[in-house]
């Protein structure tokens, strides 16, 4: 396939696809396996199931989107708005929202982020950071704080739930010897219990919902604790570092740097 224009229009497909050409602006192309383009990306939008390989970059015009399940790897990404499951790979970064399930590299001769804001679970790798022309530049790495919020929330309901159980589980065992001793029970009994048989049910629901949520988001923070951002070359003053759940702001240039939380701050050392 060569270009997708008006002449092709949107582009849905069960495996890979591959364009020659380029993609224009306003038009989307969807595979649930890799998709690879060998000319530019304009304001489109490109969605894989596995990886999306762009030879000559993405210049997204402020409503490009890249999104993958696998990795993602552009000659550049500017002006766009990049999601991977996996990592992602680029020469350069310029004003956009770039998010990675595990690194983003952005390690060649230009090797720059500038503006916008990045962010990746496990590692940041970039040659120039920020700018001394003083736009935003946002980096966010480890895990991401509605992670730990969330997992804490979890939590909370679980020791409610267990809590509520200790003093109903009892009730309905009483009443079931009552009724293996011969017991009658009263209408308004039999809807007490069977409210508190469905209160139970519900909460023993929550426990197994509850753990299934908590262990993935376990494994997320886990895979955060080493999260760092490397600098080979220079970060600029205005740069936002966040690890985790700590912030610093970067106040004069620093060359050949990595940034780690240790004891509940973001620390500056050598590489």
């Amino acid at each position: 396939m060569e270009n997708v224009d008006n002449s092709v229009g949107n582009i849905t497909y069960d495996g890979n696809v591959k364009i020659n050409g380029n993609v224009n602006s306003g038009f989307s192309v969807k595979a649930n396996g890799n998709v690879e383009v060998k000319g530019s990306v304009e304001g489109a939008y490109i969605e894989a199931g596995g990886n999306i390989i762009l030879s000559r970059g993405m210049n997204g015009m402020g409503k490009g989107q890249l999104k993958a399940g696998g990795n993602i790897v552009s000659k550049f990404l500017e002006n766009c708005s990049v999601s991977a499951g996996g990592s992602v790979e680029t020469d350069s970064i310029l004003h956009s929202k770039v998010q990675a399930k595990t690194e983003i590299n952005v390690m060649s001769k230009k090797g720059f982020i500038t503006g916008g804001s990045v962010s990746a679970t496990e590692c940041i790798r970039v040659k120039t950071l920020g700018t001394n022309m003083g736009a935003d530049t946002i980096v966010t790495v480890g895990i991401d704080p509605e992670v730990t919020n969330r997992y804490q929330e979890l939590s909370k309901q679980v020791q409610d739930a267990q809590k509520n159980l200790k003093v109903l589980l009892p009730v309905i065992d009483a009443t079931k010897k009552k009724l293996a001793s011969g017991a009658k029970l009263l209408p308004e009994q039999i809807k007490n219990l069977q409210q508190t048989a469905a209160t139970v049910k519900q909460l023993q629901e929550v426990l197994v919902n509850n753990a299934k949520e908590m262990e993935t988001l376990k494994e997320q923070m886990d895979s955060a604790v080493n999260a760092s951002v490397e600098v080979t070359g220079i970060v600029y003053p205005g740069t936002v570092i966040t690890i985790s759940d700590s912030s610093m702001i970067i106040r004069e240039s620093f060359k050949y740097c990595r940034f780690q939380r240790k004891q509940g701050s973001v620390v500056m050392g050598p590489l």
